[in-house]
């Protein structure tokens, strides 16, 4: 998994970092100066990750990822970014980035459902939801803000913002960031748009740039010769087999890999297929929980358990509490 390294320096001199700063936290992170700032440069997530944990010891701000995605122009995401603000509508302008964010970071997945009345962006992290796996989404929902305002030109108020976590320390800068409602401890992490608001025109509406900006981007996209990360295409198999407890030889099979190959792949990307495992039963479990008739031996049912025990292990271990207990702080 490759993130353009545009970000990095917008980090960097976001913290103000002076040359020889920049080269202590370079060392040994195995990323070379020149490849840090090499125009339309990548590094692999691996990388990326190591120098971001580094660089975020030294902002001593807990909102850093809010207020680095609040300053992250549009234009920031090169071509992706031209051919969104130029695109003929706001609807046409989040196709454009949804087909083509992994140009530019494939730490993130962007899946667009819709309703009769909302168009949903869901988001699917790629890497663990550690300290940097929260400055990456954090930065992401925050400059994806900025981008539909400055297409728009309004606020998105009539939005709304779903996150599948518990308040954090520093929740309170949420409502300072974001224009929209933010509700934690939801199903799933996504902007809720109403649907009236895809037909707004874009302020920069221009057919020519947005041709030629998205063949840019399909030519970036040849050249990455993307493919879905293995823990991606580990995710996809648990979701699209509900109600089964997947074991790692079962998905190694599943996936035509042996299981060394599976643990390798997953260990470059930095998971582990127990941590992929723990998160979608996690996300499945708190669906199930909206419904109230569900009891702890439906849940463990649903969830492919054969007994009620194991599941109340798990739950447990998901929810750093007893089921018992969560059903009562919820009520």
């Amino acid at each position: 998994m490759l993130v353009a390294t545009a970000y990095l320096r917008l980090l960097l001199r976001t913290l103000a970092l002076d040359e020889q700063q920049v080269q202590t936290l370079l060392e040994d992170s195995g990323i070379d100066h020149n490849d840090l700032f090499q125009l339309n440069g990548y590094l692999p997530l691996d990388q990326h990750v190591t120098l971001l944990s580094k660089a975020l010891s030294l902002s001593h701000n807990p909102a850093f990822g809010l207020h680095i995605g609040s300053q992250l122009q549009i234009a920031t995401h090169g071509a992706i970014g031209v051919a969104a603000y130029t695109s003929s509508t706001l609807g046409e302008a989040i196709s454009t980035i949804a087909r083509y964010y992994s140009i530019r970071g494939q730490f993130i997945d962007i899946q667009l459902d819709s309703t009769a009345d909302d168009i949903i962006i869901k988001l699917l992290l790629r890497t663990e939801c550690n300290d940097v796996g929260m400055f990456l989404l954090e930065a992401f929902l925050a400059s994806a803000q900025t981008a539909i305002e400055f297409i728009t030109g309004i606020p998105i108020q009539q939005a709304r913002l779903q996150l599948a976590y518990a308040p954090p320390a520093h929740a309170e800068q949420y409502y300072h960031y974001f224009h929209m409602p933010v509700e934690f401890n939801q199903a799933q992490t996504a902007v809720i748009l109403p649907i009236q608001l895809l037909r707004l025109p874009s302020l920069f509406a221009d057919p020519v740039a947005k041709l030629q900006a998205e063949q840019q981007c399909e030519q970036q996209f040849r050249d990455l010769q993307y493919q879905p990360s293995i823990a991606a295409q580990v995710t996809a198999l648990l979701r699209a087999h509900t109600g089964r407890l997947w074991t790692l030889p079962e998905v190694a099979k599943a996936l035509h890999l042996s299981e060394r190959t599976l643990m390798r792949r997953l260990k470059d990307e930095g998971l582990r297929y127990q941590t992929l495992h723990d998160a979608e039963l996690h996300r499945q479990t708190v669906i199930y929980l909206n419904d109230k008739r569900h009891t702890s031996e439906s849940l463990a049912a649903a969830l492919g358990y054969s007994d009620t025990s194991g599941f109340r292990r798990a739950f447990q271990r998901w929810f750093g509490m007893s089921l018992g207990e969560y059903l009562r702080r919820e009520s």
